[in-house]
């Protein structure tokens, strides 16, 4: 038995719908440039997996920041290792299944690092910068390819779209992935948001959700101390 210096953390999991046992988190990859037709090969990040938020959660508002915006964005869950996958039909066997998810990001600092040629990380992996609600089984609720997204923030919408809208759909994103990297089960993959774009600040109410899907609901409360 491995000693180390201090209790390391817990392991970081999402529920399943109809299972009382979660899906363990290992990595957590996101795609940006994905909606709109003719889009050439999207950019991918990654996000810690200690930024993970749980549905209902009330996310503090994140420091060094004017400019705090939401992306609604449709998660894929894999479920089995993957490498090379030729398209988007081979795909099929490594997905788990499907839940809505949030990418929440400090633009400002997003746009000053992009304009300086600087990473992005400090812009989208923060305290509870990823809510990600209930998993589907991809059995259970098929493959999406279509159904609308939508975001509201204090019951008015801030984003609207509908998955066919994306040039690379949520299976082609995985063959992409699996491109540039082995897929082992554990991993998300945040596909891409519709058009859109909204402030966030302290009391602020979302609501995100995807046809088909269990409904995401997360707070904006206060910066913590």
């Amino acid at each position: 038995m491995t000693d180390f210096l201090f209790a390391p953390p817990p392991v970081p999991g999402l529920p399943v719908v109809g299972s009382a046992q979660r899906f363990p988190v290992r990595t957590i990859y996101a795609f940006t440039g994905t909606y709109g037709p003719n889009r050439p090969e999207p950019s991918v990040f990654t996000k810690s997996t200690q930024s993970l938020a749980a549905n209902g959660a009330t996310v503090p508002m994140p420091p060094r920041t004017a400019l705090f915006e939401p992306e609604i964005e449709l998660v894929v869950a894999i479920g089995a290792p993957a490498r090379d996958i030729a398209n988007a039909r081979g795909a099929r066997d490594a997905v788990f299944g499907y839940a809505v998810g949030l990418d929440l990001t400090r633009r400002d600092l997003q746009r000053a690092a992009r304009n300086a040629g600087q990473p992005w990380d400090m812009a989208k992996t923060f305290e509870g910068a990823s809510p990600i609600g209930a998993l589907h089984r991809a059995g259970d609720v098929g493959h999406l390819e279509r159904g609308t997204i939508t975001l509201d923030v204090n019951g008015g919408r801030a984003q609207t779209g509908d998955l066919e809208e994306m040039s690379w759909s949520p299976l082609n994103l995985v063959a992409l992935l699996s491109k540039y990297v082995t897929l082992q089960p554990g991993d998300l993959i945040f596909t891409g948001t519709p058009s859109g774009e909204v402030q966030l600040r302290p009391g602020d109410s979302l609501l995100g959700q995807i046809e088909g899907l269990t409904d995401l609901r997360v707070a904006i409360g206060a910066a913590l101390a």
